[in-house]
């Protein structure tokens, strides 16, 4: 090709980037079968996860049909006299005449029962060629049947069977949806019929199982069909009485239908999945499903296989509930996760060859890298002939004349016949010629559009960030809305509820909507933070009053997680003082919070002490110390910034938004003080803050004795008018009122409100706001009028609105409300106020 350099350049380009291009396919492939491996995995102990889980559910409910049968059993067994179990054996079991009793047709196609009612989908089979029929025998097989009446209808639509099996063989089965109908026991099985070598009824025996647990036993033949093919398993619960072994309770599951669905339901194409017994026998596998015969010797011929004993080695040693295991071997190169199931003793396993896994690899990379390895040599030519013909030569002229030595030179002054050439060009470089100069007078009025531009932006900024003030008002009022239905209706539930694991229930939901409220307001305030509309109320309070339900609301947190919570609160600090304590005790409960968050083990102390400063203030200082994870020192700068956490883990195993600190470091300012932290990673951290306040003297301190008195109680017998548009809260103060035989009516809107009090007197009026016609505040403004003119005595108003700033209690206020109440409502809160009003 010669010794150009534009020659040169091509041949140089293709072997660097052909080589590289090998390299970098090579190390491609292998970065991504790792991925694909690492995902393979992640999905595979994500999916055994949720699959054995799901496995093992139909198993807890198979434990818990047989839990209820038997305490139902034991009940009947204890209640039946000699003259009812005589009774219903001779309603239940005829003689069959052959050395047997069986149940009659009525009994499987439905039979009503004087005061049991209507029993049908059972058979039975009783011999008496080993024992005769005794009177505690009739009482333990009716016993059984009465438990089946009453237990197995409610598990038939996930359950196949449930049956009961007594020490002298007698067997009950409810199987209504079994197509043979159960005539085998009804009809044909011979009266020799022997359970004696079945695998339930010899795990039934109490010498295998002493402990008394449900026990599951390998793949065997149907009983009551022996010539079929298909293939079963039992699972059975013993039942002991003093000492005595009454039976089993049993449920059968045939593979077709207890497995197939499990092992179809395959999470990648091509993967494998099956049961295994603790002893490594398989129970299904999809060669079985899809096998037109199966005998239970070729099943039994697998367990030779070293695939199957390797891997319960494999298990056995790896002592987990659930993983994923690599075989490792050359003959069965595979991925194995598995799920132990406990109550069966069995393992869900699902295999993956790696073959699959480095076909997905090549299939996803060797597209892109074809593509890339043509693009590059065309490229490759592109490149070297404009760099040849078009480029260097021109740039290295354009380079020369606009050095820096000439940056400032005008284009007139430059070496017009060097240039000649290149501004005469019509192409982008003679364009660039042309344009150094206009771009270098264009340099410092660039500069006056920046500065505009940049005030233009900030503008910009000022409004989006006004219209987020906005949009979090508005979300505060929408959110808070439908957070009052779910406290409110919780907490009329609750009163309503006798339950103790209901009554649970109910107080979850009123913690999590809790929950969700004060992360709603730490988003609020850290919007007030940033538009600086972060204001402090002034008013009386005491300090220690305020501090101690905090620190006892944080000692029952602690107790439950095993923290010793301790506080040390200086007497000084138990005094009337003006300040906000909402702000006090939210520093309190957030930093307390955090603590408890971040300490697994160990204790978490509180000190509080004051020391009186030069002017009218006094400072306070509050110390809590944990043991807990501590901080490491390049997060510590961090910590008090919004939305910021020490790692990314810490969300992911905490929870929590990032506020709480923030709003801590922006209240303290606020009280003129500061907070800091200083910590040692795994051993714990102390977090210190300051802020002042002013001792209340005289009326001020009457003031806050007062207003700490509440009185809880309610007058009832009183007529109110609500005005509330929206259904849910309509509810929700009803079911709070319910209680106290109020006499309510509710209307949509403030225009009906309006009409509601001119035709009749009421007691008390709850007006909401944001109402369609006419707004509350509007209502309150013509109810007052009405009053005025016709010289009535005020009716007290209580405004329950989802806007709870200070100016939206102002506005209420203003327009004649007599006291506003912040939704969500809590019934201790509505109560409180319409006691104090009425």
């Amino acid at each position: 090709m010669g010794k150009s350099l534009h020659n040169r350049l091509v041949v140089a380009l293709l072997i660097i980037t052909s080589a590289a291009t090998l390299a970098a396919a090579a190390g491609a492939i292998w970065i991504q079968y790792r991925y694909t491996h690492a995902l393979y995995v992640s999905t595979m102990e994500a999916y055994i996860v949720e699959r054995g889980q799901r496995e093992a559910l139909k198993y807890d409910r198979l434990i818990r049909a047989h839990n209820e049968a038997k305490e139902h059993f034991l009940q009947q067994y204890a209640d039946l006299t000699p003259d009812r179990a005589n009774k219903l054996f001779d309603l239940f079991f005829h003689d069959f005449g052959d050395g047997t009793f069986r149940t009659p047709d009525e009994l499987y196609d439905g039979m009503a029962v004087e005061n049991i009612g209507i029993i049908q989908g059972f058979a039975a089979f009783i011999p008496t060629r080993l024992k005769a029929i005794t009177p505690d025998r009739k009482r333990i097989l009716v016993a059984s049947i009465l438990s089946l009446s009453r237990v197995a209808p409610s598990y038939r639509d996930t359950l196949e069977s449930l049956w009961f099996f007594s020490p002298e063989h007698d067997i009950i089965i409810f199987a209504p949806k079994r197509e043979n109908k159960l005539l085998y026991y009804r009809k044909t099985a011979p009266p020799d019929l022997s359970f004696e070598d079945a695998p339930f009824a010899i795990l039934a025996r109490p010498i295998n199982n002493p402990e008394g647990i449900t026990r599951c036993s390998d793949l065997d033949t149907f009983q009551n069909s022996p010539k079929t093919t298909t293939l079963v398993s039992g699972c059975q619960t013993p039942i002991r009485h003093e000492g005595q072994h009454l039976g089993v309770w049993g449920t059968t599951l045939p593979m077709q239908a207890s497995f197939t669905e499990a092992v179809l339901d395959v999470p990648v194409d091509g993967s494998n999945v099956y049961f295994l017994t603790h002893k490594g026998m398989p129970l299904a596998h999809t060669s079985f499903i899809e096998a037109d015969s199966l005998e239970l010797g070729n099943i039994e011929a697998l367990q030779s296989s070293n695939l199957y004993n390797s891997l319960m080695k494999t298990i056995t040693e790896f002592d987990a509930e659930h993983g994923v295991l690599s075989s490792g071997s050359s003959k069965n190169d595979a991925l194995y996760a598995y799920y132990s199931l406990n109550t069966p003793q069995w393992f869900f396993v699902i295999e993956l060859e790696n073959s699959i896994i480095r076909a997905a690899t090549l299939q996803s990379i060797l597209p892109i890298f074809s593509s890339i390895l043509a693009i590059v040599i065309v490229t490759i030519f592109i490149i070297a002939n404009f760099i040849s013909g078009y480029g260097i030569k021109p740039l290295k002229k354009l380079a020369k004349q606009y050095s820096s030595k000439q940056a400032h030179a005008n284009l007139e002054d430059l070496d017009a016949s060097s240039l000649k050439e290149i501004l005469g060009r019509e192409d982008e470089i003679g364009e660039l010629a042309r344009s150094l100069d206009e771009y270098r007078k264009r340099n410092l009025n660039n500069y006056e559009i920046l500065e505009r531009e940049v005030a233009q932006r900030t503008s910009e900024l000022i409004r989006a960030n006004e219209a987020k003030s906005r949009f979090l008002a508005n979300m505060s009022h929408e959110l808070r809305t439908p957070m009052n239905g779910i406290l409110g209706i919780a907490g009329a539930l609750r009163r309503k509820l006798d339950e103790p694991d209901h009554k649970e229930m109910v107080n979850l939901i009123e913690q999590s909507a809790n929950v969700l409220e004060q992360q709603l307001s730490d988003v609020l305030d850290v919007s007030k933070v940033e538009a600086g509309k972060f204001e402090l109320e002034n008013i009386p309070f005491n300090l220690g009053s305020a501090v101690k339900p905090v620190i006892d609301l944080q000692t029952i947190v602690a107790d439950e997680k095993g923290l010793l919570l301790s506080s040390q609160i200086d007497p000084s600090c138990d005094g009337v003082f003006m300040g906000d304590p909402i702000r006090v005790k939210q520093i309190i409960g957030n930093l307390l919070t955090n603590a408890i968050k971040f300490t697994e083990r160990g204790s978490i102390e509180l000190s509080l002490s004051c020391e009186p400063t030069e002017g009218e203030f006094e400072r306070f200082k509050l110390k809590v110390t944990d043991t807990g994870r501590g901080i490491e020192t390049q997060a510590i700068e961090t910590i008090f910034d919004q939305f910021n956490q020490a790692d990314t883990s810490i969300h992911r195993q905490y929870g929590g938004t990032g506020l709480g600190l923030t709003i801590v470091k922006a209240l303290t300012r606020l009280m003129g003080g500061q907070v800091s932290v200083s910590s040692t990673l795994n051993k714990g951290s102390t977090f210190s803050c300051s802020f002042e306040l002013k001792r209340a003297a005289g009326e001020e301190t009457k003031l806050a004795e007062e207003e700490a008195i509440v009185d809880l109680g309610v007058t009832c017998n009183k007529k109110i008018l609500l005005a509330e548009d929206h259904i849910v809260n309509r509810k929700v103060v009803e079911l709070i009122l319910e209680a106290y035989s109020v006499d309510i009516h509710v209307v949509a809107n403030g225009r009906d409100a309006v009409d509601a009090f001119k035709k009749q007197s009421y007691n008390l009026i709850l007006m909401d706001v944001q109402m369609p016609v006419l707004n509350g505040l509007e209502a309150i403004k013509k109810i007052r009028e009405i009053e005025k003119e016709q010289s009535q005595i005020p009716i007290p108003i209580l405004v329950l609105s989802a806007n709870t700033s200070k100016d939206h209690i102002q506005a209420s206020m203003d327009a004649g409300a007599t006291g506003h109440v912040g939704k969500p409502v809590t019934p201790e809160t509505l109560i409180s106020n319409i006691n104090k009003l009425i």
